[in-house]
Parts: structure tokens; C-alpha cells; sequence
């Protein structure tokens, strides 16, 4: 039993969810739109409490109401130039409180008791942190700029409005990869490697393995889906079994060249297309253009870094 819960935060989010569907709603030739962050609103505020294959259900209908393209920005009530021109280097102070409360709470807090009840849960403890630091850094923000929580829902529906639904994608993305292993799709990979590729050569199994993590990350956008099948199918039975591998430089070498594939796919849409849309940028994939270079330099030093770790 715990005094501060995960719950609370997640119906915050759904209360600003909810904001946002209704200014959507409330817009000329948006209900559908609105509908998509209703259901989202939804989702968060009684998750918990919605059967598994309704909950599914009620994601499949967003993707649809994404997909025929009406999840559409209905335009900022002020410009570019107006919000710039309230913004300094103060905006730092609360963006920087976050992680300050958060190492705070994990570190000072972890073990707080109240009458023999823990404060936060223990399992939890980094995203309430998180979550803290952000009210926190919301109180902060309104004493420095002399505004007020209210002015900081709207805010915040004017971001949601111009991420549009690539804000859903992080989420899809991580159970993505539950799918995945519930799929057996590692022990697919091991199969199709064993079968039709020559592994019996270190290098050939290095550079499938790193070249292998960056293209599935290119696809299903998250690093963290494409390792454990990556690391099932090729870094475990061929690297660490076949060449006795170190498994500490296999996996980090195998999230590092997933990371590399982050930097080339708009699938990454927290990390390249939220960015994009927050900046303004004309060209939404200049983010990636501009990272490209960089991932295929840093891709290919990973395959012969790997192999001389490995080699050694």
C-alpha cells in the first residue's frame, strides 16, 4: 500500500486528454479527431478498469480515426512570435527542476514512510519521481512567469494538437515487443539465420547481428523491441553459444547500433517527428536528414568494433 500511486498521474494525463478532446470537439468539422483523443483520454482515466479486449478494441478504432487523416492541428490561439516573445533563458529553470526531483525522490524519498505506509510505490519509484517534477516544475513555472495551472492545461492541448497522433506511437511501440516474443518471432529469426546464412564465420554473425539490429529498429521504430528479438535470434545462439561472446559487449553493442537505426526512421516519432513539429521545421524529415550520416558512420564502426572485441 502506498500513499502517492502511478494511477494518480496517469488520470492527470487523462484530464489533459480530455481538455483536448473537447477544444477538438468544439472546432468546426473535428468531432472525429476529437473522438481519437476521447478514447486516448479514456484509456488513461479508467484503463484499469476496462477489460483487455475492449481496451484493444478501443486502440484499433484510434488507428483508424488516425488513419483516414482527420487527427489534424486546428491551429494555436497565439503565434510563433507571441509565445517567443514571453520566453527567455528563465524557461530552463523549471525544464531543469524535472530530472533535479526526480533524482530527488529516488534517491532521498525512495524509503519514506507515512504511518508505516510508503510513499511511493517502490517498483514506480522514477516515473512518480518524473511525474513529481513535473508539477513541481508546473508551480515553478507559473511563479516565474506569473500565470496560471489553467493557462498550462491549454498549453499543453495546443502541444498535444500540433503532435497529433504520433504522440501514441512510443506506447504501440513498447507493447510491440511484447507481441513480438509472444509471437516467437526471435526463434524465427534463429531459424531463417541458421538456414539460409553462412554464421560460421565471426564477422558474418557480427555484421548480421548489428545490421539486423538497426534495420528492425528502422521498421518497428523502438530499439527496445527489435533487441530481444535480435538477441534470440542471432546475438545468443550465434555470438555468445557459437564464439563464447562476452553477453555484456553483445548487448550493448546490439543497443547501440539500434540506436543507430532510431536516428534514420521517422518510426522514432518521439525522438524525430515530435521534435520536428514542436521546432516548426518546414520539412519534417529534416531531423532525420540531418542524422542519417551520422548512424551509418556510427553503424558501421560498430560492426568492426564488435568484431575486435569479439576477436580478442
Amino acid at each position: 500500500m502506498t500513499i502517492i500511486k502511478m494511477d494518480y498521474f496517469y488520470f492527470i494525463t487523462g484530464i489533459i486528454l480530455l481538455v483536448n478532446a473537447l477544444k477538438v470537439f468544439k472546432s468546426n468539422g473535428k468531432s472525429i479527431g476529437g473522438l481519437f483523443w476521447l478514447i486516448y483520454a479514456l484509456l488513461f482515466i479508467i484503463g484499469d478498469i476496462l477489460p483487455d479486449t475492449i481496451a484493444g478494441i478501443l486502440v484499433v478504432v484510434m488507428i483508424i480515426i488516425a488513419g483516414i487523416g482527420v487527427v489534424k492541428p486546428i491551429g494555436a490561439s497565439t503565434t510563433k512570435q507571441q509565445r517567443s516573445l514571453r520566453t527567455d533563458n528563465k524557461v530552463f529553470i523549471p525544464a531543469l527542476a524535472i530530472p533535479l526531483i526526480t533524482l530527488f525522490c529516488i534517491f532521498i524519498l525512495k524509503d519514506i514512510q507515512v504511518s508505516g505506509v510508503n510513499l511511493f510505490e517502490p517498483k514506480h519509484i522514477t516515473l512518480v519521481g518524473i511525474g513529481l517534477g513535473c508539477i513541481f516544475s508546473l508551480i515553478l513555472a507559473c511563479i516565474i512567469y506569473r500565470d496560471t495551472p489553467i493557462n498550462a492545461f491549454f498549453e499543453s492541448s495546443r502541444l498535444l494538437d500540433a503532435i497529433s497522433y504520433p504522440i501514441v506511437l512510443p506506447q504501440l511501440l513498447a507493447m510491440l515487443g511484447i507481441v513480438f516474443a509472444s509471437c516467437g518471432v526471435g526463434t524465427a529469426v534463429a531459424y531463417l539465420v541458421n538456414t539460409y546464412l553462412d554464421v560460421s564465420y565471426l564477422f558474418t554473425g557480427v555484421a548480421i547481428y548489428v545490421f539486423g539490429m538497426a534495420i528492425l529498429t528502422i521498421l518497428v521504430g523502438n530499439a527496445f523491441v527489435a533487441f530481444p528479438v535480435m538477441m534470440s535470434g542471432v546475438g545468443i545462439p550465434v555470438l555468445i553459444h557459437s564464439f563464447h561472446a562476452d553477453p555484456a559487449i553483445v548487448a550493448s553493442m546490439g543497443m547501440l547500433s539500434g540506436y543507430c537505426g532510431t536516428l534514420m526512421t521517422p518510426m522514432a516519432a518521439n525522438f524525430n517527428i515530435v521534435p520536428a513539429v514542436l521546432l516548426e521545421l518546414p520539412d519534417k524529415n529534416q531531423i532525420i536528414r540531418v542524422q542519417l550520416p551520422t548512424g551509418a558512420i556510427i553503424l558501421l564502426v560498430n560492426v568492426m568494433l564488435l568484431y575486435l572485441l569479439l576477436k580478442i
